[in-house]
């Protein structure tokens, strides 16, 4: 049994009629309440729940084209119960960031063809919860829309 606690804000702007940035904040506070299994852990921090996520973007519209980059932030992540409250613990993946960026082509309302890259700085070891991030990846998408 846990509990999670936390608050999620955002802000979005839009500086010109084609752009807009952005960016969400999640603050999470975690404490095991009931373990059976492993009863030390109780009044702990949970694992694998990041402290901190915090997320921007930006993206250019066009008539034709679509720009999108992003950039998370993952916060401490505990992996084990050990020496959980040390914030300099080797069992927590500490602080790293990845950055996705997408551009579409639209030629017109039914058509799009994109292109999409994840982990673009190709960040190694990024814990995303109970996995870790891939390395970069590449995607190409058609679309059509009936």
């Amino acid at each position: 049994e846990a509990k999670v606690e936390g608050v999620e804000t955002s802000l979005v702007w839009t500086p010109l009629d084609l752009l807009e940035v952005g960016t969400t904040f999640t603050k999470n506070h975690t404490k095991v309440l009931k373990n059976d299994e492993d009863p030390e852990t109780e009044d702990e921090n949970m694992t694998d729940v990041p402290e901190n996520v915090w997320n921007l973007f930006a993206t250019l519209r066009t008539q034709y084209i679509t720009w999108n980059v992003g950039a998370t932030r993952i916060g401490r992540i505990y992996t084990d119960n050990e020496g959980v409250q040390d914030p300099d613990i080797y069992g927590g993946y500490s602080r790293k960031m990845l950055v996705d960026t997408r551009i579409a082509f639209t030629p017109d309302e039914q058509w799009e063809l994109a292109l999409s890259v994840s982990n673009l700085l190709d960040e190694d070891d990024v814990y995303m919860g109970s996995s870790v991030a891939p390395e970069r990846e590449f995607f190409l998408e058609l679309g059509y829309t009936f």
